[in-house]
């Protein structure tokens, strides 16, 4: 593979010179370097054990091979050539069944053990007595109190659950499905939206990727073409229907094996919750209190429907939602996007991390990357590079249809030095057309600010240790600091500095921004109670008797969809075949909400004290973002609050005043 290597960030590959040999021989090598290391941590006299020789080596080993797994997992959404893209995968497999080998190894075990029995372990403090706590606890949770021939059942069980949510990704990201139709079913729809899918014989074509499937949803007139689309999206994938139900076989007999009841108990014990009674408890708290919200909102939607309707189906959400705030909050998300053109809400957010942080970005045009259309930018910190980062923000065929940040390399201390971070954000925007820029709906803002907000998670949590570093917070932390950031997609003193027409250069005027601010909760009650629904589908799916067969799996979709939501299932779909999450966040889904509602608190603080003001940006990146997971996030959480967590800014965020409206209920 050929690198260039980046003085602070070490040897990266040249993204457009990748081939299936290359990524095949690359993956060889760092297995074989890191077996190497293994063995070298395990021949150490025990008299001689340290924590640099013996643990910190141990995370060295680990910050190595996910570097190389986090280019592939990045290459395997993202490179144009599919034949790397399968490649990929297929490393993927390798070097996850290395890391499992490295977490299952029984000599690299009684290293570590020696050394946390060792009087030096008695002299650890702060983060590293934290990581060789947690190195012992996953010990535990790897089977290393089980008899040996016990665990290399486990191993086996590790690495067919890799497969598996491999397999179950690569055939969400390699799926398409297009949907053609004539004139009279594009009503509705924006001019360069229909310009973009004209075909040859004056058809247009419909696609499932984000930028195709969400604003036809949401535009078009024709009910019965947006059933027809709804249909195809939640049809998508179909072969993962097996798919999932072996994985959540394996699951559940990993959970088994190692006598923890179910998966979710196994799942929960190293999340803040700990517990599924808990995660349970939080959602059907919530369940009860947005309730109240979400027929409010079922009732605004049913009156522009109108003609005595008393259901609203689920592919006529979006268009009744769009319709409502036009006709009762007067916003035009046409005319909204308008002011919003993607370099410029980058060079705005670019703007608000110089403010809050104390870092700015600078681009560089030299970098070869793996798409013409992809930038990369330096992070600069008092005057010097601290983190890179690729914006690849357009969709095209073979690239992964949603939005994500990936993290390639945490910041943390080498043999030749401090390496630092290097992360990649990857979203599916409206594409540039000649003489048109790429312009943003404010929904595909916000989500942009999302995905801001952990790339700048990633890329300012730094620390000595680079298992701590980065994102790697318990599980349902992580999503605090994204949706905290989301707020600053919603004050106008930030967007006014660079939500300026793409045309005439007028700015976003506050009486459109307070129309937009008054339409922020239209439909926040029914798009809790979905975010509830999937939570609790995946806590089902993980914690209790495996369903039995694929059409069980679609039965415990249909009953929570008709039970949770007030939008009925629609015969024949299969939500779950395409819900990406199911695989990186087993029973553990309800971590989106968890972490909302501390991140609605943690702004609250802001609020009071300045959105924008460098001193509370300053103590949240020190005292939150940098320390990474080198403390518990709930001890982070109360430091900076300065008081215990509450759900009350949470309630009033979606438009629910908790007095008020449980009197009303």
């Amino acid at each position: 593979m050929e690198y260039t290597t980046l003085p602070g960030f070490g040897a990266l590959p040249v993204f457009d010179s990748l081939t299936p040999a290359s990524v095949e021989e690359t993956t060889a090598q760092i297995i074989a370097q890191g077996r190497q290391n293994m063995q070298a941590i395990s021949s150490l006299d025990n008299k001689n054990r340290t924590f640099e020789n013996t643990v910190l080596a141990f995370d060295r080993i680990l910050g190595d091979s996910e570097l190389v797994r986090g280019l592939l997992d990045l290459m395997a959404y993202v490179h144009p050539d599919g034949s790397v893209r399968e490649a990929c995968w297929k490393s993927i497999s390798d070097i996850s069944a290395f890391c499992h080998d490295l977490a299952l190894d029984e000599p690299l075990f009684h290293a570590v053990k020696a050394f946390c029995d060792s009087e030096a372990y008695g002299r650890l403090q702060g983060a590293r007595k934290k990581y060789a706590d947690d190195l012992m606890r996953d010990y535990r949770r790897n089977g290393f109190l089980l008899p040996a021939e016990r665990r290399d059942t486990l191993k086996q069980m590790l690495n067919r659950i890799t497969g598996l949510c491999i397999d179950f990704s690569s055939n969400i990201n390699e799926y398409s499905d297009t949907l053609t139709v004539g004139e009279d079913e594009m009503d509705g729809l924006p001019a360069d939206y229909k310009a973009a899918r004209r075909t040859a014989d004056g058809r247009y074509n419909l696609t499932l990727d984000a930028p195709s499937y969400t604003p036809y949803m949401k535009y078009a007139t024709s009910g019965k073409t947006r059933k027809e689309l709804y249909f195809k999206y939640n049809t998508r994938a179909p072969k993962n229907g097996k798919v999932l139900l072996d994985l959540l076989r394996e699951r559940q007999a990993l959970a088994g094996l190692l006598q923890y009841p179910t998966y979710a108990a196994y799942a929960a014990e190293v999340s803040m919750a700990r517990t599924p009674e808990a995660i349970l408890r939080f959602e059907h708290d919530l369940l009860d209190k947005v309730r109240v919200k979400a027929r409010r909102d079922l009732q605004e939607l049913l009156a522009v429907k109108g003609s005595g309707a008393d259901t609203i189906y689920p592919w006529e959400t979006a268009y009744y939602t769009e319709r409502l705030l036009k006709e009762k909050y007067g916003v035009d998300n046409e005319a909204v996007k308008q002011y919003f053109e993607a370099d410029k809400v980058i060079e705005g957010i670019f703007g608000i991390a110089q403010q809050l942080y104390g870092v700015r970005f600078e681009e560089d045009r030299t970098v070869r990357t793996w798409h013409p259309s992809v930038k990369t930018f330096y992070m600069m910190k008092d005057g010097r590079k601290a983190g890179l980062i690729w914006l690849d923000l357009f969709p095209r065929d073979g690239k992964y249809n949603h939005a994500a940040c990936f993290t390639l390399a945490n910041g943390h201390q080498t043999d030749d030095g401090y390496r630092l971070p290097v992360a990649a954000l990857v979203c599916n925007f409206p594409a540039p057309a000649p003489g048109h820029p790429s312009l943003m709906p404010h929904a595909d803002v916000v989500t942009l600010f999302h995905e801001c907000g952990h790339l700048l998670h990633s890329l300012l949590a730094g620390g000595e240790i680079s298992d701590q570093s980065g994102i790697n917070n318990e599980q349902d932390f992580v999503e605090v600091p994204s949706q905290l950031f989301e707020n600053w997609a919603w004050d106008y003193g930030v967007l006014s500095g660079f939500a300026r027409h793409w045309q005439t250069g007028e700015v976003l005027s506050k009486d459109l921004f307070d129309r937009m601010l008054a339409a922020r909760n239209v439909c926040s009650g029914v798009q809790t109670l979905q975010q509830l629904f999937y939570g609790l589908l995946d806590m089902t799916y993980h914690n209790g008797d495996v369903p039995a067969d694929t059409q069980a799996l679609t039965d415990t979709v249909e009953k929570l969809q008709n039970s949770i939501t007030f939008y009925p299932y629609l015969a024949g779909t299969h939500f779950q075949t395409s819900f990406g999450h199911l695989t990186n966040y087993a029973a553990g889904y309800y971590g989106y909400l968890w972490s909302l509602v501390y991140a609605q608190d943690i702004f609250s603080v802001f609020a009071r004290e300045g959105v924008m003001s460098p001193l509370t940006g300053a103590r949240f990146r020190d005292e939150v973002l940098a320390k990474g997971s080198s403390e518990d996030a709930m001890t982070l959480l109360r430091r900076f609050l300065q008081r215990e967590p509450s759900q009350e800014a949470f309630l009033a965020s979606i438009g629910l005043q908790p007095e008020t409206d449980s009197a009303a209920e």
